[in-house]
């Protein structure tokens, strides 16, 4: 038998000790490091600035399971769907899991909590399931990640939320009760503000879905309901221009009072670029001509009160100019949780200046079935820096703000020799969240989507470059493959 003294024992005890240590410090600055990379992307140095988080597009199927999920099919109807590898976590082809849902919020408000700084959060519509056509089930998903946001008691900050057009219980249609079912939805929303609730805003948010939040001295936060502003939608023209006007109002006190303001909205007037070529018989715009123009009407009178506005809806990142006036009206599309149209989820973090420009953004996403098909928990990452991707030189360009004439600048490289296929290439990878079947797009194509939000706009565009029309039932020239 052998024995150890007391002595050697100790000194075992010491290197084991260090070992761990030098461990831990080694881990430690690599988290670090990490940290620093994104904080500092392509050498953006983005610490000290004032950050908001946005996520969208949860879409909670509350009937998923290990087996696979239901599904609305184009009829109406919904069917089950089979999928070998869903896990906890869902599946690509299915809308979120509340395994999905909940573990995307806490890393949601993980990396929010980790980068610092966070001013506010934004969740952009549709927390309901495409396949969720009862109004009960409708109203327990809105408790359900109500209930998951607001567990994340590590950074009490307001979340402001708007409504999807899945949100209402028949998907886009306002219910016959439609004054209940806005004052039940604001319940679960003014939970989440964080007693940031303004005087005004449950009125108009009964009253049609949309309010204002003072959140802070200089800012204003307005939620609009853009589903009243679809081509698909039973609510009424004089409901809408009750918004509009109420829009334009708010608007102009904004501008009285020397304050910026933030819209969010789910639905975006545009044409989405997955119907541009995947989807040909569903070509259309997503808003009424008549709304488009009364929305570019509005914004662009009061584009130096709004700093920047963000919609979601189509699952995919991408950003917008609308039609040519003396300063257009531009936004941002920001991608989705639910990974049901083969995107992966992904997340969103805005850099902002001190007076609530957007400087740049930041996305985040779990290559989904990489973890399900390993029975692992997924991992949010880095996936990139806007001004990194797009911009020639970024550092030089760090506190320049994301105006609609910068937008247009770096869209227009799509129809520029030496710039077309760099630019097409990263907005097609980008873009669709590394979807594995992306829409089959021209630079041009792309580029008349991108700069007009009309289909007057679009099809001019179109025949600019020589494709005769966006209709399906119409013959195309031009070579779909340049």
């Amino acid at each position: 038998m052998i024995l150890i003294s007391r002595n050697t024992w100790s000194g075992i005890a010491a290197v084991v000790i260090l070992s761990l240590l030098t461990l831990y410090l080694t881990w430690n600055v690599y988290v670090q490091a990490n940290l620093y990379r994104e904080l500092t992307a392509n050498e953006l140095d983005y610490s000290s600035y004032s950050k908001i988080g946005v996520i969208s597009d949860l879409h909670l199927e509350r009937r998923q399971n290990v087996t696979g999920c239901p599904k609305m099919e184009f009829n109406g109807s919904v069917t089950w769907h089979n999928h070998y590898n869903s896990t906890t976590y869902g599946a690509r082809g299915c809308d979120s899991s509340y395994g999905l849902a909940k573990h995307s919020i806490k890393s949601f408000y993980n990396k929010m909590l980790q980068l610092g700084d966070t001013e506010f959060l934004v969740n952009i519509g549709d927390f309901s399931s495409h396949a969720e056509t009862e109004y009960s089930g409708t109203m327990e998903c809105f408790k359900n990640i109500t209930v998951l946001f607001a567990g994340e008691e590590t950074m009490l900050v307001p979340v402001y939320s708007v409504l999807g057009n899945n949100d209402m219980p028949l998907d886009y249609l306002e219910p016959d009760q439609h004054r209940r079912f806005y004052r039940e939805v604001w319940e679960q929303f003014r939970l989440l503000m964080r007693g940031r609730e303004t005087t005004g805003a449950r009125e108009s948010f009964e009253r049609g879905g949309y309010y204002s939040i003072n959140h802070a001295p200089k800012l204003d936060v307005i939620g609009l309901n853009t589903v009243a502003f679809s081509v698909k939608t039973n609510i009424t023209k004089e409901e809408v221009e009750t918004q509009f006007v109420w829009l334009e109002n708010t608007l102009n006190r904004a501008k009285t009072a020397h304050r910026g303001v933030i819209i969010l909205g789910h639905i975006s007037s545009s044409l989405s670029q997955f119907q541009t070529e995947r989807m040909l018989w569903f070509r259309q715009v997503m808003w009424r001509e008549e709304y488009t123009a009364r929305f570019n009407d509005i914004v662009s009178r009061y584009s130096g009160v709004i700093r920047f506005t963000l919609f979601s809806h189509s699952h995919s990142f991408s950003w917008y100019i609308g039609v040519e006036k003396p300063i257009p009206p531009s936004y941002f599309i920001l991608s989705a949780i639910s990974p049901l149209y083969e995107n992966e989820p992904s997340f969103h973090v805005l850099t902002v200046s001190p007076t609530w420009s957007l400087l740049d953004i930041w996305t985040y996403y779990t290559p989904i079935e990489f973890y399900t098909r390993q029975n692992l928990t997924p991992v949010f990452r880095f996936l990139f820096s806007l001004k990194e991707k797009f911009f020639d030189r970024p550092i030089e360009n760090k506190d320049t703000i994301l105006s609609a004439g910068v937008l247009k600048t770096v869209t227009s490289r799509l129809i520029r020799p030496l710039d077309m296929q760099r630019t097409f290439n990263t907005f097609t990878e980008l873009g669709y969240q590394l979807a594995y079947l992306p829409a089959r797009l021209s630079p041009y194509k792309m580029y008349c989507v991108l700069t007009q939000n009309s289909l007057t706009g679009i099809e001019g565009c179109f025949e600019k470059f020589k494709y005769k029309s966006i209709f399906p039932d119409t013959d195309e020239s031009g070579d779909d493959s340049d």
